[in-house]
């Protein structure tokens, strides 16, 4: 082989190295460009599955059990978008008031009623899937470090029994995931729809446990 194939080759080869580098180089560059740090607040319905199955008063014929499942809730949060398809988010939940009430009408005749409020702390893991150049998908899992807090009380002839408590309150991490659709109005501000879920919420660990879905519309600021 001679001099020249040689100096060709080796040229051809740092050409084709160039281009390689160049190519990361965008890509990177492409990811910088998208990485932006965001932040925003949503407001809606609170939704809850209360399990009332552990109200049982001993003794007691209950005729009925109502609930209030519905509250308003809200969220604060923040956020870093690293990557086109990936972010980071974090933020302050309030899940409102929801309740529950046993009605008994033997021996005594009065009700139980329980109330539940929890609200805490979030950090979830956010996919992103552009279906246009305006709209995305969301998909979201993380945790939630909740504090639920429950409060008993009696009306009638029905009374709670000794020892049993009349407020509980509980802080732990809960699981949370939910699903969202992004319109970005501009380029720095975007409307937001979102139902996630925060399970297991619990003011104790003998209380009955809630599943609590949020349903949120919001407005999301990128700085």
């Amino acid at each position: 082989m001679s001099k020249d194939t040689h100096i060709n080759i080796n040229i051809r080869k740092k050409k084709m190295q160039f281009k390689v580098i160049l190519a990361v180089v965008a890509v990177s560059a492409s990811s910088l460009a998208s990485a932006q740090w965001y932040g925003g607040a949503s407001i809606g319905s609170s939704n809850a599955s209360v399990d009332t199955s552990g109200m049982i008063v001993t003794g007691a014929t209950a005729s009925s059990v109502s609930k209030n499942e519905s509250d308003t809730g809200y969220k604060l949060l923040a956020g870093y978008q690293f990557h086109p398809n990936f972010a980071l988010e974090g933020g302050y939940v309030n899940l409102g008031k929801l309740s529950a009430s046993l009605n008994v009408t033997a021996p005594a005749v009065g009700s139980l009623n329980v109330d539940y409020k929890a609200d805490g702390w979030n950090l979830m893991a956010i996919g992103i899937l552009p279906v246009s150049n305006d709209f995305s998908l969301l998909g979201k899992i993380g945790g939630f470090y909740s504090t639920t807090k429950g409060d008993a009380s009696t009306t009638g002839a029905v009374v709670l029994l000794p020892g049993q408590q009349t407020s509980l309150s509980k802080s732990e991490f809960n699981l949370a995931y939910g699903l969202g659709l992004q319109y970005n109005i501009n380029k720095s501000i975007s409307v937001r729809g979102e139902l996630e879920r925060f399970a297991d919420l619990r003011p104790s660990d003998a209380a009955n446990k809630a599943n609590v879905d949020l349903y949120s519309i919001g407005l999301i600021y990128k700085f």
